[in-house]
């Protein structure tokens, strides 16, 4: 089973990759309401920094889908 934190230097790893080495991949662990930690990903290309985005979403999804393909 993969951990959040395996799943999002995954995720990272493979988005530079294809994005290529005009982009810089952050994985950052913002602290949000009531204390509560997020893993999440920002993508950044020169002085542009993209939207965060919460990866714990990204990983529920994937394996919904990995249980469904189960059957």
């Amino acid at each position: 089973m993969m951990t959040l934190e395996k799943f999002a230097e995954a995720v990272s790893s493979e988005v530079a990759k294809r994005l290529g080495a005009g982009f810089h991949v952050h994985v950052l662990k913002p602290v949000i309401n009531n204390g509560i930690v997020r893993h999440s990903c920002a993508l950044k290309r020169g002085a542009a920094v993209s939207p965060l985005y919460s990866l714990e979403r990204f990983l529920s999804a994937t394996k919904r889908k990995r249980a469904s393909s189960d059957y």
